[in-house]
């Protein structure tokens, strides 16, 4: 599940860095940018230069996308080093026992008895 959200937050960095790429430089005309929040006239938003904006913005996704892509790998690693061994071993025991019960299978149909009602090697007389 870990592994599953970071690929998802991955790609919601990128998208929301491509968006925003797209908007302010295709959509976007003035030259100005404001940042903020409630009325212009309490002085709480912040003015920036466009492609100040857009430098900072790129710089930003790159980190986090280096950073979740380093993530990835550690939790990928520690996933395989606690887990993986274990079920491997299950794997390959239950591969091993398989192919030993159709080998198993194969020679006696491949032993014939005999014709003249000798009893194949494997097959043992009942004790009495």
């Amino acid at each position: 599940m870990l592994y599953t959200s970071q690929i998802l937050a991955i790609v919601s960095v990128f998208l929301l860095a491509s968006w925003n790429l797209i908007y302010f430089v295709f959509i976007y005309k003035k030259d100005k940018f404001y940042a903020g929040m409630g009325d212009l006239g309490s002085n709480v938003y912040t003015q920036q230069n466009k492609k100040n904006f857009i430098f900072t913005m790129l710089g930003e996704t790159v980190f986090m996308l280096c950073m979740f892509g380093y993530f990835l790998c550690v939790t990928a690693a520690y996933s395989e080093d606690m887990h993986g061994p274990e079920e491997e071993a299950k794997e390959d025991d239950a591969k091993s026992s398989a192919s030993k019960k159709s080998k198993a299978a194969s020679a006696k149909s491949a032993k014939p008895a005999s014709a003249s009602g000798d009893k194949a090697e494997g097959d043992e007389a009942p004790a009495e």
